[in-house]
């Protein structure tokens, strides 16, 4: 699972979907599926985020490249906007940014609760 540090929550498929473009979101962490993620490595150095109940990747919609652009999942492209660089920390954390951006993966408004 992946779990943001601030809020204790997990990335999360909003409503089990198996959908192109269903929202990804953090969520209270149950372990389901929908909240469990695969890193596969990608033969440029960066990786493929993929949710285990969708099997679709992380996404960041319509490629963008502006502040608060949505993450969702999709189905696989080979495109830039679904590859992702798995960068540490020197907290032992990581951060994901998108080398398409080169912004990272953010909680709108740093929010800590679910709406």
């Amino acid at each position: 699972m992946l779990v943001n540090r601030a809020s204790g929550k997990c990335l999360d498929v909003s409503d089990w979907s198996t959908a192109d473009g269903a929202n990804v979101q953090l969520w209270s962490c149950h372990g389901g599926a929908n909240q469990r993620w695969r890193i596969e490595p990608l033969a440029d150095g960066t990786a493929r985020i993929v949710n285990q109940h969708s099997n679709k990747p992380l996404d960041v919609n319509a490629c963008g490249t502006a502040d608060g652009t949505n993450l969702q999942q999709y189905g696989w492209w080979d495109n830039p906007c679904q590859r992702w660089s798995v960068l540490p920390t020197d907290s032992g954390w990581v951060r994901l940014e998108n080398p398409n951006s080169g912004k990272v993966a953010d909680v709108a408004d740093c929010a800590t609760r679910r709406r």
